[in-house]
Formats: structure tokens, sequence, C-alpha cells
């Protein structure tokens, strides 16, 4: 008896495949497999894993044609023999413990759905995701009962294993929409849902990777993606288990509202206002319909932005219109501003000068050096440019430009020195331009 089956889909992501499986291969929990599902890569993510499974038969390669995450995980689910189903993405890693954690904690309390907490992982450190309540952690509990603002929080069905005799009485499964396009969603809906006992571990067993937490979604099809896996969650509860919807409508609308206006920052420019257009269309038949209350929001900011909607509609819609207007008219002026300078330098070499070297790299902008008060604790290059401490370089910055990239708030003691080197010309990156940057660039 295989106690769990721990489903991994693979796409062309060799720069951190090596750092997941290996996780894997630690696992400390006996009579495990891993279920490695290679989704069409086109980079060396096959022959990395396949590697792996001719030192360790514990892991399982499937090579298929590229059919997305959904059909990728529904083919892990097809094959698993494990009791408890647990999912790893190819760029996180796990604590060794986790999945003997996850069985032992599931066996003990006869849990559905058994959950850890877990870190947001960057290359920059760790930082613990605290989405429950401590009270509410060490038990059983049933969700859309005991926890619903649990709804709203993150989605995260990867620090979790699940009863496989569980998904196979409600049918639960991945929809096989194109891409890599939200799927986790209505996964997450059903199963939380549909559970009547969870039990949640409130140590952080799993690293997500958040590093590209930013990056705009630009294809205009993956903007309906989101909408359409919501419509999907809502017809398998209402259609099939409408006792269960009556119960978990108000916080599946609110986690709805909640997750639509977090991708609408991930949004590309040219379809944010038509995504805007769309979230908005939803919320006259969503109050009509009683399923809309504050209650149910777990962050006062988010019911707050929905409030101002429901109030104001046209308002916000001409606000958020003259709000990236401004923005992209920002962004092209500092873009025609460096297109004919001597030398180019950043000042900080935090997450806000590694963005701003990303940019001007794939701008082609040659950069000359990042400048920082101290080389402590800094690295000696960034995207392959030269780290320089200030001292070191001043008499090089006389006649270059320099973007000061780092947090507004900390700039006014930074461009003091920088003022005192003469012929320096100093760009401060507002917030406003960093924020069209992340937008446009």
């Amino acid at each position: 008896m295989v106690n769990v089956s721990v489903i991994t889909p693979i796409y062309n992501v060799e720069k951190y495949l090596c750092q997941c499986l290996d996780s894997l291969s630690a696992q400390t929990l006996s009579n495990i497999e891993f279920i490695c599902v290679n989704d069409g890569s086109t980079d060396n993510s096959l022959k990395i894993v396949e590697g792996y499974a001719q030192k360790d038969k514990r892991f399982h390669v499937i090579n298929q044609p590229n059919g997305g995450y959904g059909k990728a995980m529904n083919t892990g689910l097809h094959l698993a023999r494990g009791k408890y189903i647990g999912i790893l993405e190819s760029d996180d890693f796990a604590d060794r413990n986790m999945f003997k954690r996850l069985f032992e904690a599931a066996e003990k309390n006869d849990a559905e759905i058994t959950k850890s907490s877990f870190y947001w992982y960057t290359n920059d450190g760790e930082e613990k995701a605290v989405f429950l309540d401590e009270r509410d952690y060490e038990k059983v509990l049933t969700p859309r009962r005991d926890i619903p603002t649990l709804y709203c929080r993150t989605v995260s069905i990867w620090s979790a294993i699940y009863r496989k005799d569980f998904l196979e009485k409600y049918g639960i499964n991945f929809n096989e929409t194109p891409g890599a396009s939200y799927q986790d969603v209505s996964f997450f809906i059903e199963t939380i849902s549909m559970a009547e006992r969870v039990y949640f571990i409130g140590d952080a067993l799993l690293y997500y990777r958040s590093d590209n937490e930013a990056s705009s979604v630009k294809s205009r099809s993956k903007v309906d993606y989101i909408f359409q896996e919501f419509n999907e969650g809502k017809k398998f509860l209402a259609n099939k288990y409408p006792l269960i919807w009556g119960e978990a409508a108000k916080p599946i609308t609110a986690m709805k509202y909640t997750q639509y206006l977090y991708n609408y920052w991930r949004v590309g420019y040219d379809y944010k206002l038509l995504f805007l257009r769309r979230m908005m269309d939803e919320i006259p038949d969503d109050m009509i319909n009683g399923y809309i209350d504050k209650d149910y929001f777990c962050e006062e900011s988010k019911w707050i932005k929905i409030k101002s909607m429901i109030d104001k509609p046209e308002g916000v819609y001409l606000s958020e219109f003259t709000r990236w207007q401004e923005a992209r008219l920002a962004f092209e002026g500092l873009a025609q501003e460096l297109q004919n300078i001597r030398s180019l330098y950043i000042y900080g070499a935090g997450k806000v000068g590694n963005t701003i070297a990303k940019w001007a790299r794939n701008h082609a902008l040659p950069i000359n050096g990042i400048i920082v008060s101290s080389m402590r604790g800094n690295p000696n290059a960034i995207l392959g440019v030269p780290v320089y401490e200030l001292k070191e370089k001043i008499a090089d910055l006389q006649g270059a430009t320099i973007l000061v990239a780092i947090k507004e708030a900390s700039q006014f003691e930074i461009i003091s020195k920088l003022e005192n080197i003469s012929g320096l010309n100093i760009i401060s990156m507002t917030n406003d331009l960093r924020e069209a940057l992340r937008v446009f660039g």
C-alpha cells in the first residue's frame, strides 16, 4: 500500500527542478511515490527528472505532449496508487518531513484534507505565510462552517494532502483548460467546500517560490481563465450539491473578488480595463442573490474596494482608467529620457534595483554599474552588471545618469549625497514610476 502519491507537473522549469526533486528524494515517509508528469517541456526538464528516476525507484516519469497544468495533474491522479494525494509544484520544494507529518496527522485525525502552513520563498529569503488564526491550528474543522474566511486567503492547494477516496467520491479533479491558468482555483473551491474533516498544521512545511508573483498576465485568453475557473467551481457545487453551495456561496464569493483584485494587478495594461469591466459586471447578480457579505472578506482593504464598485461603479472605472493613462505617460517619459544618455547607473541592489536592472536589460539599455552605499550584504554583480560602493565610483558618475531605485521613503538621504557629485543627472524612481515600470515594462 502506497501511503502518499506526490504529483509534480513539470513544464520548462530546469532552473528550479533539481531543488524540487532533491526535496522529494529526502522525504522521510515510507511507502511514498513521486509521479512526475513532464508536460511537453522543451528544455532539459525531462532529462533531469529521468536521471532521478534511474537512481530512485520511487520516481515515476510520465512524458506527454503539452496539454496544460490541469491535464498533467489529472494524468497524475489517474496513475496515483496512494491512500493520499500530495502536490509539489516543480519550482517549489518541501521540508524533508512534510509528507510524513501530513500523513501521520491525517491518519490520526481521520481527515479528508490535512494542510500545513508554508513559506513565501524568494532568492532574497523567506517569510512564513500566516493565513489562519493560531486557534484554528492542530484541530479538525469544516471550513465552510467553522472558518469561512479561509476561502479568501491564499489558494494553496500544494501545502496539503487529500485522501484519494474523498476526491473519487465527489468526482473532484482539474479542469483541462490550456496553459497553467488558475486550475488550482476550482480544485480548491471543490475540495475545501466538500470536506467535512480538515486538519490544519501550524508549522510551515513547504517553500512556495514567489519570485514571479508580480509578473503580468499578458495573454488575452489567460484573462478569461480565472473567470471560467470560478464559474466551474460554482457550477460543480450549485448543480451537484446545492445544500453545500448554500453554505459556501458567501465565502466563495468573497474569495472570488479577493482573487479578482489580486489578479487585476497582474494583468497586462492592454487588458486591465477589460478585466476590471468583467469583474464589475458580476457584482449586480451577486448582490441580487445576496452572495456579497462584508463579514466573509478576510481583508478590510479588499472589502472597501468592492464596496466602492458597488456604490459608484462608473467613478471607479473612470478613476482606474485615468490612473493607468497617467502611469503610461510617466513610463514613456522615462524611456524617452534614457534614450541618448552617455552612461547609466542604478542606485540600489535590492528588489527595486533588480527590477530596474531587468527592465533596462530587456530594453537594451546598457548599464555601467549598480551603486550601493556599502558592499556589506550585497552581491558582487546583478544580472552580470557589477556592483560598486559609491565611494569607489564617484569620479565615474560625473555626467552620468543614475536611477535611484530604492523605496521612495528612503530616497531623501541618498539623493542628498548624490547631489554633491558634479554633473550627475539624478532620476528618482518614485512610486508612480515604479508602478508604471511594473505594468508597462
